[in-house]
């Protein structure tokens, strides 16, 4: 049965790997996100308990996180007896979206990792939700559109906002294509593993306006950089002349100041916004941070 837009990977394969990329350790928590029929939370409690960690699986539906909880007999697994009650497993029926923040901050200071086989449409949100995770996860392996992960795992000249985003606080890479024949009900497109390991953030370079900088940059992708930014929004972005008390300059002072702060960057006004690496972009948003009001 499909619901809320789950394709439910089947390939036994496929789940045995993002298992073994998830690679529990003691002392640490997995945290799946749509746990689904329990397809990979499964072999993830296995592998879990085996390693001595404990498993966080999270279902929206209602109906399925009670399945979770107690398997019928006749399902012919090992844990048959269903997961209630089953130390080092815990199964939470709600809105993995809503329930991250509050689950991670509590499991501090031990560290976790995020699995799950993610629907299209909770892409953007789930990655927004994690960027803002404190503290962050030190691994996450994600079964996500392969479009997505080519965009995530993008690099100058492609680079985009969401990579710019995801780029920010982990290194990805695609661990391997899952063809949609994998999957009950088999989506339109094929889908990909996409392993994010926790990188350290630019030093020096505040979280928002890192992110600030990468929303004013990529607002217009076809845009050079220095249109951008002197055409960002008001007032959640606005550039004063460093010093200065005046509220707004015209579009030719703004540039010529936006330009010679791209000068001191070591970066052309003229770059379109592909073409800025992560380290770049955490360059600007440390010289604009001044002039970001």
């Amino acid at each position: 049965m499909r619901r809320l837009g789950q394709h439910f990977l089947k390939n036994s394969a496929v789940i045995k790997k993002i298992v073994s990329l998830a690679a529990p350790e003691a002392d640490e928590t997995i945290i799946e996100i749509g746990a689904g029929h329990g397809e990979l939370t499964l072999p993830l409690a296995r592998a879990c308990e085996e390693a001595g960690a404990k498993l966080v699986a999270i279902e929206k539906d209602r109906e399925l996180g009670s399945r979770l909880e107690v398997f019928p007999p006749e399902a012919d697994l090992p844990l048959a007896e269903g997961f209630r009650g089953k130390p080092g497993t815990e199964i939470i029926v709600g809105d993995a979206l809503k329930l991250l923040p509050s689950i991670t901050y509590n499991l501090t200071p031990h560290p976790y990792k995020l699995v799950g086989n993610i629907p299209y449409y909770l892409t953007g949100h789930l990655f927004r939700i994690v960027s803002e995770l404190a503290p962050k996860p030190i691994r996450c392996v994600f079964t996500v559109h392969k479009e997505v992960a080519e965009r995530i795992a993008a690099a100058p000249p492609r680079m985009n906002r969401l990579a710019a985003a995801v780029q920010f606080w982990s290194a990805p890479r695609i661990a391997g294509i899952v063809p949609r024949s994998d999957f009950a009900p088999p989506p339109k497109v094929d889908s990909a593993i996409l392993v994010l390991e926790a990188a350290n953030p630019p030093p020096h370079t505040p979280q928002d306006d890192y992110f600030r900088m990468v929303r004013a940059l990529f607002r217009q992708p076809r845009k050079t950089i220095l249109n951008n930014l002197r055409d960002a929004p008001q007032p959640a972005f606005r550039f004063k002349l460093l010093g200065s008390g005046e509220k707004e300059k015209s579009r030719t002072q703004s540039s010529s100041r936006i330009g010679e702060l791209l000068a001191h960057a070591h970066l052309a006004p003229s770059l379109r916004p592909g073409n800025l690496s992560v380290a770049d972009i955490a360059r600007i948003a440390r010289l604009f941070s001044g002039v970001m009001g």
